[in-house]
């Protein structure tokens, strides 16, 4: 358990960048980086309430309010499955510290559930950041209780689970075309770091173009539905509903993330134990020239 978490907290300080403090040759340019990173953590979060307050409200005036919760959820599992698939790409599929780990005397799988444990935080993370705002405006504008929440911080652990369940199989092809994934991991490591800043200009459009959100929900309500489909609307329904279709749907919805959990876990460690071995070949074909 000890050398989990000292792995654990290695990736986290070195990948998000939290090392910043004990850095002595980068500390500015990580300081740097960590200011920039909290701009567009707050434009981010400033632009999703000014587009969700209204959406908010025109859903209660047509007496669907849960409507901005199953936008809300679809919504979280883009920055979701982006940000999952690079942090997968730099840090389990393709990662470049295997010929350090792998002669130390760790286990190699808690290595691999260190790495894994690294990459559901950042799927986490990213879905938090757009149903945390989400909620709290729901919450606040149709008067939501301790239930509310509490199904929706399960929806919020469980659906980071789903999203790395359909990472894992998107991830076979990728390991098997890619080679030894160089250059799919230069593109990850550059592009990882435009997805916020991307997101941030999409919302902002957004703003600027959706109109009257009572407007915009009336002419795209068929879309929102047909696109909330399970597990998603599971999620969704198990948190606004009450009685019985929440219970029902939470079921239906931990039922889902039970079967992502081990089928990831499989997949993942499979394409982990096969990287593994390729660095420890490649490194010994070098030592015996």
């Amino acid at each position: 358990m000890r050398d989990f978490i000292t792995l654990y907290k290695a990736l986290l300080f070195g990948h998000l960048g939290l090392d910043s403090l004990s850095d002595g040759g980068g500390k500015f340019k990580r300081l740097a980086a960590a200011f920039f990173a909290a701009v567009f953590v707050v434009f981010f979060v400033i632009t999703q309430v000014w587009l969700f307050v209204p959406i908010v409200s025109a859903a209660a005036e047509m007496e669907y309010p849960g409507l901005s919760v199953e936008l809300a959820v679809m919504v979280s599992v883009v920055p979701g499955l982006l940000f999952g698939f690079f942090a997968l790409i730099r840090t389990l599929l393709f990662a470049g510290d295997i010929a350090l780990l792998a002669p130390l005397p760790v286990k190699r799988t808690c290595i691999f559930r260190s790495k894994l444990a690294y990459v559901y935080t950042v799927v986490f993370l990213a879905v938090s950041g757009v149903l945390v705002p989400s909620f709290i405006i729901y919450s606040v504008s149709c008067k939501a209780g301790i239930f509310f929440w509490l199904r929706g911080i399960a929806v919020m652990v469980g659906l980071p689970m789903i999203i790395l369940g359909v990472l894992s199989v998107i991830s076979v092809p990728v390991v098997l075309l890619s080679g030894n994934g160089k250059r799919l991991t230069a593109f990850s490591k550059y592009a990882g770091r435009l997805v916020l800043p991307l997101m941030d200009a999409g919302l902002a459009v957004a703003c600027m173009t959706v109109g009257a959100p009572g407007d915009f929900l009336g002419e795209n309500w068929a879309v929102i539905k047909s696109w909330s489909v399970p597990p998603l609307s599971w999620a969704s329904l198990s948190v606004f509903s009450g009685g019985m279709t929440s219970a029902i749907t939470m079921l239906l919805f931990a039922a889902t993330v039970l079967v992502c959990v081990p089928v990831a876990g499989a997949i993942l460690r499979r394409l982990f134990v096969r990287r593994v071995s390729r660095v420890l070949s490649t490194a010994q074909d070098r030592a015996m020239r």
